[in-house]
């Protein structure tokens, strides 16, 4: 294994090799039946990785959502020797994994009337379409999962054979009609009642109606909590609704459960079928510790599926590799944002090097998650300070995105801006503006040109595009130019998040606080407080519904605003901002210290600032020492990044002896 660089890693050559290939093993079409379980086509490892069948997916199929292109891909369920079949034609039917026949194709043939009602949902276009292939398998898994459930375990045989039938012959409004019948069935046991309602439970969200699924999840559960099947449902329907400490807590005695469930199972061929699902679920465990920032927590059961994925890998001849790249994946994500970069850069390269090996002989399905392994590979070098490794990870993802824009220009072009905006902010964080200045003109010329077609793609990323060109030109003090471009990127930002207030009022925050830096450096203070103020009511906003994803955030945006009432000599409103910023990052580096120690660590050193500037020479040193333990801790780590943070407590420390006439030497290591 190489190091955090990419020196002696097997990473595609950035020519035009890449892209011949994978244009050569594309044909005019494909005939895919696919076993895609999760993700958006932005994290396609989630979509090439296995998820649980039994539980229910969140309720997606919303009208009202923008609709979305699938470009020149075209699929359907279409007539094949008079057989219904999953196509998808067209050169543009990227990022689909083939885990042949067997999924989609193989429930075609068991429910052919169940047809057109897979079609109504590809036709609906509201997402993209490896996230809605991944919903339409997981839909299927549900469908048969409950037929099988009427057919051998019903709490009433008749009713649940009529139910079955009408399955079968498509009519799932009928099937629901029999299961209604069922729970209006007085004197049920426990144990009825817990199936009865499960069933229902599922048929509503096969019908796209998950909110009334809720109740039903939660009693099923309440009547029989040591069915896995039934925890890990309930589960999935507490994440829906935010709920994530239950969720977490219910997985947990789930897992529990579905161990005892596999202890107790004998049969090898059962054996196999219970790893493949501990380690699915195992990984929805993690994920939902990385969603509550129990980050250290995740780290095990990624570990252990990762196990799981290689044992199964090698007795499957190798179908399993996607499954091991995903969790190398996941176990990236825990280190990256831990801080452990060299181990993350560890498990995105054998990430990278399986699903390159998958490519050459699928480069369609496979391509796609080359290009996002890059990516992820890229911002690790990044994050790193391995500025040279991180241009270059980026460069070879984007030969590959180009690539796929040729075929499907409407979808992938996308993938091009993303890039593009990514390596912009590269080069704008490491002052290679002639680089910077070079690609964002293409980036904004994309985004101009699809705007007209498809403005629910590209004008959020028209908006990330300005905010790097601003960004540019507040590095090379074009200040003038800096604050109208951050200013058109936020106007973009604010009616987007009129529509969409959860997933685009953070960028309008961000923007918010990107200007209130701008106006520090230039002096205009009231509004810089104005703009801070701003984005931190917005994220104070966020945090109610999603704690996890936005406590740092209201953290950082004190931190600055404390800065900033430092520098304007508003002393009791800094050390007001500067304790609560203190307070959520110490709570933050409770479950994930790598990743938030040097942010207690920041903050303690602006409180000894504080505390010296006032006299209080004993709150400074308190603080100061506090400060420091934490940074020799990390300089040990990395003294690359973190030793100059050493000398500036030791010189801030040693500033406030001198500025308060104490005659005391500042601590050595």
């Amino acid at each position: 294994m190489c190091g955090i660089g990419l020196h002696g890693c097997a990473l595609p050559q950035t020519t035009e090799s890449v892209y011949f290939l994978f244009l050569l093993c594309l044909g005019d079409s494909l005939t895919i039946a696919v076993k895609i379980k999760r993700g958006l086509l932005a994290f396609l490892f989630l979509c090439m990785c296995a998820c649980r069948r039994s539980a229910p997916a969140p309720e997606k199929f919303n009208p009202g959502l923008a609709k979305f292109s699938y470009g020149t891909c075209s699929p359907g369920i279409q007539d094949a020797q008079g057989k219904a079949v999953l196509q998808l034609a067209g050169e543009g039917c990227l990022g689909i994994d083939p885990r042949l026949v067997d999924s989609i194709n193989k429930f075609l043939a068991d429910f052919p009337k169940a047809g057109p009602t897979l079609q109504q949902s590809i036709d609906k276009r509201d997402m993209e379409l490896p996230e809605k292939i991944n919903e339409i398998e997981k839909w299927t898994d549900r469908y048969t999962d409950l037929s099988k459930r009427l057919l051998n375990e019903p709490t009433d045989k008749e009713t649940g054979k009529k139910a079955a039938d009408l399955l079968y012959n498509g009519d799932l409004d009928g099937a629901a009609a029999q299961l209604d019948q069922l729970l209006r069935q007085g004197q049920q046991s426990v144990e009825q009642a817990a199936a009865n309602n499960f069933d229902r439970a599922l048929a509503y969200d096969l019908q796209f109606q998950s909110s009334k699924a809720f109740d039903l999840y939660q009693k099923a559960y309440s009547g029989r909590p040591d069915d896995a099947q039934f925890g890990f449902a309930y589960a999935a329907a507490l994440e829906q609704q935010d709920q994530l400490d239950k969720s977490v807590e219910i997985t947990e005695l789930a897992v529990k459960n579905l161990r005892a469930a596999k202890a107790a199972d004998q049969s090898l061929h059962q054996l196999a079928s219970h790893q493949f699902d501990l380690a699915v679920s195992l990984d929805k465990l993690a994920s939902l510790y990385m969603k509550t920032e129990r980050m250290t927590d995740a780290e095990q059961p990624y570990k252990e599926s990762l196990q799981i994925y290689r044992g199964l890998a090698k007795k499957s001849s190798g179908m399993n590799q996607i499954d091991v790249a995903g969790a190398l994946n996941h176990l990236g994500d825990v280190y990256h944002a831990t801080r452990q970069l060299k181990e993350s850069a560890r498990a995105y390269q054998e990430a990278l090097g399986i699903v390159q090996e998958l490519a050459k002989s699928n480069p369609a399905a496979y391509q796609p998650t080359v290009s996002q392994t890059l990516e992820n590979l890229a911002s690790v070098f990044s994050a790193a300070g391995l500025a040279k490794d991180a241009e270059q990870a980026y460069g070879q993802a984007l030969t590959i995105d180009r690539g796929m824009s040729q075929l499907n220009p409407p979808v992938y072009q996308a993938r091009v801006v993303d890039t593009l905006n990514d390596m912009a902010a590269l080069y704008n964080r490491t002052r290679q503006i002639d680089n910077s200045e070079r690609i964002l003109p293409e980036a904004q010329a994309i985004c101009q040109d699809r705007l007209k077609d498809d403005r629910a793609r590209y004008q959020p990323r028209q908006a990330a595009t300005l905010h790097n060109l601003a960004d540019l030109y507040f590095e090379t003090n074009r200040r003038d130019k800096a604050e109208p471009t951050y200013q058109q990127a936020l106007a973009i930002e604010r009616d987007l998040a009129r529509a969409k207030p959860a997933v685009y009022q953070p960028q309008v925050a961000g923007n918010l606080n990107s200007l209130a830096n701008l106006y520090s450096v230039t002096g205009r203070q009231k509004e810089e407080e104005q703009d801070y103020k701003e984005a931190l009511g917005i994220y104070r906003g966020l945090v109610q519904a999603n704690p996890a994803a936005y406590r740092p955030r209201v953290a950082m945006t004190l931190d600055r605003l404390g800065t900033m009432y430092y520098d304007a000599g508003r002393l009791p409103e800094a050390q007001q901002n500067f304790a609560e910023a203190l307070e959520i990052f110490r709570g933050l580096a409770k479950n994930n210290s790598g990743a938030y120690f040097p942010d207690v660590a920041a903050t303690l050193n602006s409180l000894g600032n504080l505390y010296g500037r006032t006299g209080r020479v004993q709150d400074a040193e308190q603080t100061f020492r506090e400060a420091l333990t934490i940074r020799w801790a990390l300089a040990k780590e990395n003294p690359d990044v973190y030793q100059q943070q050493v000398s500036a407590t030791l010189h801030d420390w040693a500033k406030m002896y001198s500025d308060t006439k104490t005659d005391k030497p500042v601590p050595k290591n």
